[in-house]
C-alpha cells in the first residue's frame, strides 16, 4: 500500500542506512550489497513513545528489473507498517484511525533508494506510548510488521516491480535480515 502515514506515527519521518556494495550471485543484480549488524533489535518504551526494533531488509532484483530502473532513472521504495488487530476495543481516540479490516497501523517506516543500493534498516518506527499503552498486552505481542517494496513511480505512474514481501510478528522478524526478491511486472497484466 502507499498510503499516507496515521497521526500515530512519528512526524519526523523514518530513516535508512544504506551500506557498501559486496559481490553477489550470477542470476542477482551486479551492485546489490550486505547489511551491517542491526543496532537497534529490542522494544525502546520511553516516556511519550515506543520506538520498535529496527529491520533490516536486502531487496534483490533481477537483471532485467536492475537494468530497466537503471535505465528509467527510477527508485526503489521500502515501505514497512506495524499493525494490530486489537481483540477488545481501543479508545475513542483512536477507533476512527482503524482500517475496515479492524486493524490499525501504529508506526510505519519508507525508505527510497536506487537500484544500486538495495540493503537498507527500517528504522525510527515510533507510536505514541499512550496508544502503546492502550492495547492489551495480548495485542502487543502480536504486533505485526509488513515490508512491501515498489518503483518510486519517477518515471511511471505505474509501479515497475513485482516483489516478495516480509509479514510476521515484530517478535518473529526482529533482529535479523531478510530478503526480498523483485522482477519487472508482466506489461500483460
Amino acid at each position: 500500500p502507499d498510503a499516507e502515514i496515521p497521526s500515530t506515527t512519528d512526524d519526523t519521518g523514518p530513516k535508512a542506512d544504506p551500506v557498501a556494495p559486496v559481490k553477489t550471485s550470477d542470476d542477482a543484480a551486479p551492485a546489490a550489497e550486505q547489511i551491517k549488524p542491526i543496532p537497534n533489535s529490542e522494544l525502546t518504551i520511553g516516556s511519550d513513545e515506543v520506538i520498535f526494533p529496527e529491520i533490516a531488509i536486502q531487496v534483490h532484483l533481477d537483471q532485467d528489473s536492475h537494468k530497466r530502473l537503471l535505465e528509467n532513472r527510477e527508485t526503489i521504495i521500502i515501505q514497512g507498517y506495524l499493525e494490530v488487530y486489537p481483540n477488545d476495543p481501543l479508545p475513542k481516540q483512536y477507533q476512527n484511525e482503524m482500517d475496515s479490516d479492524g486493524s490499525l497501523t501504529i508506526a510505519q517506516a519508507r525508505v527510497e533508494t536506487d537500484p544500486d543500493n538495495t540493503a537498507v534498516i527500517l528504522k525510527d518506527m515510533k507510536c505514541n506510548r499512550k496508544l502503546y499503552d492502550a492495547l492489551p498486552q495480548n495485542d502487543r505481542d502480536h504486533i505485526e510488521l509488513l515490508v512491501n517494496v515498489f518503483s518510486g513511480r519517477k518515471s511511471s505512474d505505474l509501479n515497475l516491480l513485482d516483489c516478495g514481501i516480509v509479514s510476521g510478528t515484530i517478535h518473529e522478524v526482529k533482529g535479523k535480515e531478510h530478503d526480498i526478491s523483485c522482477k519487472l511486472i508482466d506489461p500483460i497484466q
